[in-house]
């Protein structure tokens, strides 16, 4: 996968729930090709792939707003849950997404992370601040 969006990281929210955030944005996407070589065919023939959209959130984690994620239930719905990430440079990720990894990570002299995983569902919008892109970009992916 490669990288569409890997960016500081100014706050996030998740369902409702805001949480400032000191760390890192990272957004992936693919659209791996599909093989619909015909059986004894001697050429390979692809067609275009279903996009796929996947991230991470590398944060310092803080106790209270971490747990009133998991107190609200986002990381344990079935449903698709509101994200939206506001990035340093101002500009802002929104869509919806499954959470699929929650990991506290600690080390020896340095900060507790948090680091989430998601698999987005559906849209993508990215509204870039003024001085960068001044529009709205959509990534959207097609529907099930």
């Amino acid at each position: 996968m490669a990288n569409a969006i890997a960016s500081a990281l100014s706050y996030f929210v998740f369902d409702t729930i805001t949480v400032p955030a000191v760390g890192t944005c990272a957004i992936s996407t693919s659209r791996p090709p599909l093989d619909v070589t015909p059986i004894g065919s001697w050429n390979s023939y692809f067609i275009e792939g279903i996009l796929a959209a996947a991230g991470t959130l590398d944060v310092y984690y803080n106790k209270t707003d971490h747990e009133a994620l998991v107190a609200a239930g986002a990381v344990v719905t079935n449903a698709p849950i509101e994200f939206s990430f506001v990035l340093k440079s101002g500009e802002t990720i929104d869509g919806f997404c499954h959470i699929t990894g929650w990991d506290i990570v600690s080390a020896t002299t340095d900060v507790l992370r948090g680091q989430i995983s998601f698999q987005i569902v559906g849209q993508v919008d990215y509204h870039g601040n003024a001085t960068s892109l001044g529009t709205v970009e959509q990534l959207e992916a097609p529907a099930p």
